[in-house]
């Protein structure tokens, strides 16, 4: 299956057909309304509170999807029910600070978020059936970059949850290391922006997706 969310607050679940073709699925009986629009009932999985920037299926848990919305946000949604988990994250001092993008752990135990703000949050718990810790780490990347802007755009975890990579304006990527982030002793960032060929590195000049290769050569 396949889930989708878009900025009408829709979440929509898509079977898989044959090859090449998708047909949607959903639990919703007759037309809703969100976000100021009425939605066919088709395919619709569920209505979220606000407009959705990002999902990502939780590993391990791969029946349900987190959701970052626009207001800072994450949902937990199961799949194909469309049922909301008890729990949202939230920070209380993020209120408002969009989600952009969401990165796990591959044993599910951490949740990386990326924020407009220039902050990345770290959320964990004890257990994969457990629920999550109500508060977060919170590292604020502009400030430790000494930058008047860096909104975090993208987030990536390398195959052996070493390395996450985050990147945002100014085409900066910065490399931090997962244990001192879990442990809270973060300090140094590494910061690699595009080759010095590429002139366009603004204010406004962003990085929108990150991917490791899951199995690189030996040699790389």
């Amino acid at each position: 299956s396949v889930v989708s969310g878009s900025d009408d607050c829709t979440l929509r679940l898509w079977r898989i057909i044959g090859k090449s073709t998708l047909e949607p699925e959903g639990n919703f009986d007759e037309q809703t309304r969100s976000c100021g629009k009425y939605h066919k009932p088709k395919g619709l999985l569920a209505i979220t509170d606000d407009k959705i920037s990002v999902l990502k299926f939780v590993p391990v848990q791969n029946d349900r999807v987190a959701v970052g919305l626009d207001k800072g946000v994450i949902e937990l949604r199961e799949v194909p029910t469309g049922k909301k988990n008890n729990q949202d994250l939230q920070d209380p001092q993020g209120e408002g600070d969009r989600v952009f993008d969401l990165a796990f752990t591959s044993n599910s135990r951490n949740l990386f978020s990326a924020h407009g703000s220039g902050k990345l949050r770290v959320w964990s718990r004890a257990k994969i059936n457990e629920e999550w810790k109500t508060e977060s780490k919170v590292f604020d990347l502009k400030k430790q970059q000494n930058l008047t802007d860096f909104q975090v755009r993208a987030l990536t975890l390398s195959p052996d949850d070493y390395y996450l990579i985050a990147a945002g304006n100014f085409k900066r990527f910065v490399k931090l290391p997962v244990n001192e982030i879990l442990n809270n002793s973060l300090k140094n960032l590494l910061v690699q922006t595009t080759a010095q060929s590429d002139e366009s590195r603004g204010q406004e000049d962003f990085v929108w997706g990150l991917a490791f290769a899951p199995n690189p050569p030996d040699n790389a």
